[in-house]
Protein backbone atom coordinates (compact mmCIF):
# COMPACT_ATOMS: atom_id res chain seq x y z
CA UNK A 1 0.00 0.00 0.00
CA UNK A 2 1.30 3.44 -0.92
CA UNK A 3 0.38 6.62 0.98
CA UNK A 4 0.63 9.62 -1.32
CA UNK A 5 0.20 13.27 -0.33
CA UNK A 6 -1.86 15.34 -2.80
CA UNK A 7 -2.12 19.09 -3.33
CA UNK A 8 -4.79 20.89 -5.38
CA UNK A 9 -2.48 21.10 -8.41
CA UNK A 10 -1.31 17.45 -8.25
CA UNK A 11 -4.49 15.54 -7.34
CA UNK A 12 -5.82 14.87 -10.84
CA UNK A 13 -2.56 13.29 -12.06
CA UNK A 14 -2.11 11.28 -8.88
CA UNK A 15 -5.60 9.83 -9.15
CA UNK A 16 -5.13 9.04 -12.83
CA UNK A 17 -2.08 6.92 -11.99
CA UNK A 18 -3.33 5.35 -8.76
CA UNK A 19 -3.02 1.61 -8.15
CA UNK A 20 -5.10 -0.75 -6.00
CA UNK A 21 -4.45 -0.15 -2.33
CA UNK A 22 -3.21 3.42 -2.75
CA UNK A 23 -4.21 6.04 -0.20
CA UNK A 24 -4.14 9.52 -1.73
CA UNK A 25 -4.19 11.87 1.24
CA UNK A 26 -5.58 15.32 0.48
CA UNK A 27 -3.76 18.26 2.01
CA UNK A 28 -5.88 21.16 3.29
CA UNK A 29 -6.79 23.70 0.62
CA UNK A 30 -9.29 24.65 -2.05
CA UNK A 31 -9.65 22.05 -4.81
CA UNK A 32 -11.11 22.33 -8.29
CA UNK A 33 -13.10 19.68 -10.20
CA UNK A 34 -11.95 16.06 -10.04
CA UNK A 35 -12.89 13.79 -12.95
CA UNK A 36 -12.13 10.09 -12.59
CA UNK A 37 -12.50 7.47 -15.34
CA UNK A 38 -11.78 3.75 -15.26
CA UNK A 39 -10.05 3.91 -11.89
CA UNK A 40 -10.09 0.44 -10.37
CA UNK A 41 -9.16 -0.72 -6.94
CA UNK A 42 -9.77 -4.23 -5.68
CA UNK A 43 -12.10 -5.66 -3.07
CA UNK A 44 -9.19 -6.23 -0.69
CA UNK A 45 -7.28 -3.17 -1.87
CA UNK A 46 -9.57 -0.19 -2.55
CA UNK A 47 -8.23 3.17 -3.65
CA UNK A 48 -8.91 5.61 -0.81
CA UNK A 49 -9.02 9.40 -1.12
CA UNK A 50 -9.30 10.90 2.38
CA UNK A 51 -8.99 14.48 3.51
CA UNK A 52 -9.67 16.67 6.55
CA UNK A 53 -12.65 19.04 6.74
CA UNK A 54 -10.51 21.96 5.53
CA UNK A 55 -9.93 20.16 2.27
CA UNK A 56 -12.69 21.81 0.25
CA UNK A 57 -13.92 21.01 -3.25
CA UNK A 58 -15.39 24.44 -3.86
CA UNK A 59 -17.61 25.23 -6.83
CA UNK A 60 -17.73 28.85 -5.75
CA UNK A 61 -21.45 29.33 -6.40
CA UNK A 62 -24.33 30.27 -4.16
CA UNK A 63 -27.97 29.60 -4.99
CA UNK A 64 -28.40 33.10 -6.43
CA UNK A 65 -25.51 32.51 -8.83
CA UNK A 66 -27.23 29.41 -10.24
CA UNK A 67 -30.90 30.38 -9.88
CA UNK A 68 -31.58 31.83 -13.32
CA UNK A 69 -29.56 29.19 -15.18
CA UNK A 70 -31.49 26.44 -13.39
CA UNK A 71 -34.84 28.06 -14.16
CA UNK A 72 -34.01 28.45 -17.84
CA UNK A 73 -32.91 24.81 -18.11
CA UNK A 74 -36.24 23.77 -16.63
CA UNK A 75 -38.15 26.02 -19.03
CA UNK A 76 -36.42 24.29 -21.94
CA UNK A 77 -37.21 20.83 -20.57
CA UNK A 78 -40.83 21.85 -20.10
CA UNK A 79 -41.07 23.21 -23.64
CA UNK A 80 -39.79 19.88 -24.93
CA UNK A 81 -42.59 18.06 -23.11
CA UNK A 82 -40.68 16.90 -20.05
CA UNK A 83 -41.15 17.56 -16.36
CA UNK A 84 -39.25 20.74 -15.45
CA UNK A 85 -36.33 19.47 -13.38
CA UNK A 86 -32.53 19.42 -13.50
CA UNK A 87 -32.12 15.65 -13.74
CA UNK A 88 -30.64 15.84 -17.23
CA UNK A 89 -27.93 18.18 -15.92
CA UNK A 90 -26.87 16.00 -13.00
CA UNK A 91 -23.84 14.66 -14.89
CA UNK A 92 -22.22 18.04 -14.26
CA UNK A 93 -20.70 16.80 -11.05
CA UNK A 94 -17.80 18.67 -9.48
CA UNK A 95 -16.42 15.24 -8.61
CA UNK A 96 -17.18 12.59 -11.24
CA UNK A 97 -16.54 8.85 -11.12
CA UNK A 98 -17.21 6.90 -14.30
CA UNK A 99 -16.63 3.21 -14.97
CA UNK A 100 -14.71 2.89 -11.72
CA UNK A 101 -14.81 0.44 -8.82
CA UNK A 102 -13.59 -0.07 -5.27
CA UNK A 103 -13.10 3.63 -4.51
CA UNK A 104 -13.52 5.26 -1.08
CA UNK A 105 -13.99 9.03 -0.68
CA UNK A 106 -13.68 10.14 2.91
CA UNK A 107 -13.70 13.10 5.27
CA UNK A 108 -13.41 16.22 3.12
CA UNK A 109 -15.86 19.03 2.30
CA UNK A 110 -17.84 19.95 -0.81
CA UNK A 111 -19.30 23.44 -1.04
CA UNK A 112 -21.15 25.52 -3.59
CA UNK A 113 -21.23 22.87 -6.33
CA UNK A 114 -24.35 23.37 -8.46
CA UNK A 115 -25.99 21.32 -9.75
CA UNK A 116 -24.07 18.27 -8.45
CA UNK A 117 -21.41 17.59 -5.85
CA UNK A 118 -20.57 13.95 -6.70
CA UNK A 119 -21.71 12.16 -9.87
CA UNK A 120 -21.39 8.37 -10.19
CA UNK A 121 -21.87 6.62 -13.53
CA UNK A 122 -21.60 2.85 -14.15
CA UNK A 123 -19.43 2.47 -11.08
CA UNK A 124 -19.46 -0.24 -8.42
CA UNK A 125 -18.27 -0.73 -4.87
CA UNK A 126 -18.07 2.98 -4.10
CA UNK A 127 -17.98 4.16 -0.50
CA UNK A 128 -18.61 7.80 0.43
CA UNK A 129 -18.19 8.55 4.10
CA UNK A 130 -17.92 11.41 6.56
CA UNK A 131 -18.20 14.18 3.95
CA UNK A 132 -19.50 17.67 4.75
CA UNK A 133 -21.62 18.81 1.78
CA UNK A 134 -23.25 22.23 1.60
CA UNK A 135 -25.44 23.57 -1.20
CA UNK A 136 -26.02 22.00 -4.62
CA UNK A 137 -29.13 20.62 -6.27
CA UNK A 138 -27.83 17.06 -5.84
CA UNK A 139 -25.24 16.23 -3.22
CA UNK A 140 -24.74 12.79 -4.81
CA UNK A 141 -26.26 11.57 -8.07
CA UNK A 142 -25.86 8.04 -9.47
CA UNK A 143 -26.92 6.56 -12.81
CA UNK A 144 -26.01 3.77 -15.20
CA UNK A 145 -27.39 0.23 -15.15
CA UNK A 146 -24.06 -1.15 -13.89
CA UNK A 147 -23.98 1.12 -10.84
CA UNK A 148 -24.34 -0.96 -7.69
CA UNK A 149 -22.83 -1.70 -4.29
CA UNK A 150 -22.80 1.83 -2.92
CA UNK A 151 -22.25 2.74 0.72
CA UNK A 152 -22.99 6.33 1.77
CA UNK A 153 -22.56 6.90 5.47
CA UNK A 154 -21.83 9.45 8.19
CA UNK A 155 -22.14 12.41 5.81
CA UNK A 156 -23.59 15.82 6.62
CA UNK A 157 -25.67 17.72 4.04
CA UNK A 158 -27.33 21.13 4.18
CA UNK A 159 -28.81 22.27 0.88
CA UNK A 160 -30.20 25.61 2.06
CA UNK A 161 -27.36 27.14 4.07
CA UNK A 162 -29.67 29.87 5.38
CA UNK A 163 -31.41 27.04 7.27
CA UNK A 164 -35.04 28.00 7.04
CA UNK A 165 -35.62 29.78 3.78
CA UNK A 166 -36.52 26.61 1.83
CA UNK A 167 -38.65 25.18 4.63
CA UNK A 168 -40.46 28.35 5.66
CA UNK A 169 -40.30 31.06 3.00
CA UNK A 170 -40.11 29.56 -0.48
CA UNK A 171 -43.34 28.40 -2.10
CA UNK A 172 -43.19 24.67 -2.91
CA UNK A 173 -44.68 25.31 -6.36
CA UNK A 174 -41.80 27.46 -7.63
CA UNK A 175 -39.40 24.65 -6.80
CA UNK A 176 -41.25 21.62 -8.15
CA UNK A 177 -44.69 22.23 -9.69
CA UNK A 178 -45.25 21.76 -13.41
CA UNK A 179 -46.47 25.32 -13.95
CA UNK A 180 -45.26 28.32 -15.91
CA UNK A 181 -41.75 29.14 -14.73
CA UNK A 182 -40.50 32.63 -14.00
CA UNK A 183 -36.80 32.58 -14.96
CA UNK A 184 -35.96 35.32 -12.47
CA UNK A 185 -37.82 34.27 -9.36
CA UNK A 186 -38.47 30.51 -9.42
CA UNK A 187 -36.19 28.31 -7.31
CA UNK A 188 -35.79 25.19 -9.45
CA UNK A 189 -32.16 24.85 -8.34
CA UNK A 190 -33.45 23.51 -5.02
CA UNK A 191 -35.39 20.67 -6.70
CA UNK A 192 -32.94 17.96 -5.64
CA UNK A 193 -31.74 15.98 -2.68
CA UNK A 194 -28.92 14.39 -0.72
CA UNK A 195 -28.96 11.24 -2.88
CA UNK A 196 -30.69 10.71 -6.21
CA UNK A 197 -30.32 7.81 -8.58
CA UNK A 198 -31.81 6.86 -11.92
CA UNK A 199 -31.98 3.30 -13.20
CA UNK A 200 -29.13 1.87 -11.13
CA UNK A 201 -28.93 -1.81 -10.24
CA UNK A 202 -29.03 -1.22 -6.51
CA UNK A 203 -27.37 -2.78 -3.46
CA UNK A 204 -27.28 0.64 -1.79
CA UNK A 205 -26.72 1.37 1.88
CA UNK A 206 -27.45 4.90 3.15
CA UNK A 207 -26.70 5.01 6.86
CA UNK A 208 -26.09 7.47 9.69
CA UNK A 209 -26.19 10.60 7.53
CA UNK A 210 -27.38 13.99 8.81
CA UNK A 211 -29.59 15.62 6.14
CA UNK A 212 -31.11 19.01 6.92
CA UNK A 213 -32.83 21.94 5.21
CA UNK A 214 -33.16 20.19 1.85
CA UNK A 215 -35.96 19.67 -0.64
CA UNK A 216 -35.68 15.86 -0.57
CA UNK A 217 -33.61 13.30 1.28
CA UNK A 218 -33.21 10.05 -0.68
CA UNK A 219 -34.91 9.81 -4.09
CA UNK A 220 -34.24 6.79 -6.30
CA UNK A 221 -35.87 6.39 -9.72
CA UNK A 222 -36.67 3.23 -11.59
CA UNK A 223 -36.00 3.91 -15.29
CA UNK A 224 -39.54 3.23 -16.49
CA UNK A 225 -42.93 4.29 -15.18
CA UNK A 226 -44.41 0.86 -15.97
CA UNK A 227 -42.98 -0.48 -12.72
CA UNK A 228 -41.80 -3.74 -14.27
CA UNK A 229 -38.83 -5.39 -12.60
CA UNK A 230 -35.80 -4.60 -14.75
CA UNK A 231 -33.32 -5.53 -12.03
CA UNK A 232 -33.09 -1.91 -10.91
CA UNK A 233 -33.65 -0.16 -7.58
CA UNK A 234 -33.06 -3.40 -5.70
CA UNK A 235 -31.78 -4.11 -2.21
CA UNK A 236 -31.72 -0.70 -0.57
CA UNK A 237 -31.13 -0.13 3.14
CA UNK A 238 -31.77 3.30 4.67
CA UNK A 239 -31.19 3.42 8.41
CA UNK A 240 -29.90 5.55 11.24
CA UNK A 241 -30.23 8.80 9.27
CA UNK A 242 -31.47 12.21 10.42
CA UNK A 243 -33.93 13.99 8.11
CA UNK A 244 -34.78 17.45 9.47
CA UNK A 245 -36.68 20.22 7.63
CA UNK A 246 -37.22 18.34 4.38
CA UNK A 247 -39.56 20.35 2.17
CA UNK A 248 -40.87 17.45 0.07
CA UNK A 249 -40.01 13.79 0.75
CA UNK A 250 -37.57 12.26 3.20
CA UNK A 251 -37.45 8.96 1.27
CA UNK A 252 -38.97 8.12 -2.11
CA UNK A 253 -38.59 5.09 -4.40
CA UNK A 254 -39.99 6.44 -7.66
CA UNK A 255 -41.71 4.18 -10.23
CA UNK A 256 -40.60 0.94 -8.56
CA UNK A 257 -38.32 -0.53 -5.94
CA UNK A 258 -37.63 -4.04 -4.68
CA UNK A 259 -36.51 -5.19 -1.24
CA UNK A 260 -36.10 -1.85 0.51
CA UNK A 261 -35.46 -1.76 4.25
CA UNK A 262 -36.10 1.57 6.01
CA UNK A 263 -35.63 1.71 9.76
CA UNK A 264 -34.29 3.66 12.77
CA UNK A 265 -34.35 7.03 11.00
CA UNK A 266 -35.06 10.32 12.82
CA UNK A 267 -37.55 12.35 10.76
CA UNK A 268 -38.59 15.82 11.95
CA UNK A 269 -40.51 18.53 10.05
CA UNK A 270 -40.81 16.78 6.71
CA UNK A 271 -43.70 17.30 4.30
CA UNK A 272 -43.89 13.54 3.59
CA UNK A 273 -41.87 10.92 5.42
CA UNK A 274 -42.25 8.19 2.80
CA UNK A 275 -43.64 8.51 -0.71
CA UNK A 276 -44.20 4.98 -1.96
CA UNK A 277 -44.96 4.28 -5.61
CA UNK A 278 -44.90 0.65 -6.76
CA UNK A 279 -42.66 -0.53 -3.93
CA UNK A 280 -42.20 -4.30 -3.95
CA UNK A 281 -41.26 -6.30 -0.88
CA UNK A 282 -38.81 -9.15 -0.68
CA UNK A 283 -40.18 -12.71 -0.76
CA UNK A 284 -39.48 -12.98 2.97
CA UNK A 285 -41.52 -9.89 3.70
CA UNK A 286 -44.34 -11.10 1.45
CA UNK A 287 -44.98 -13.92 3.91
CA UNK A 288 -45.78 -11.33 6.58
CA UNK A 289 -48.35 -9.39 4.54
Amino acid sequence: MRRISAQPDTLQDLVKNAKPGDVIELSPGRYGPLHIRRLKGKADAPITIPGPRDTVFDGGQRIEDFREEANRICIKVQQEGGFPSLGREAYRGFIRLKNSKHIHLKGFSIKGCWPTGIYLNNSTNIEISSLDIREGTFAIFADGKRTRDLVIQNCHYIQDIEEGRLWRDINWAIVHANIKINPKTDARAFDGEFFRSFGIAGNVTIAHNDIRHAFNGVHMYHSDRDGMDRHENRNVRIFGNTFHYIRDNAIEPEWGGWNWWIYHNDIFNCHKWLSLCLLYTSDAADDLL
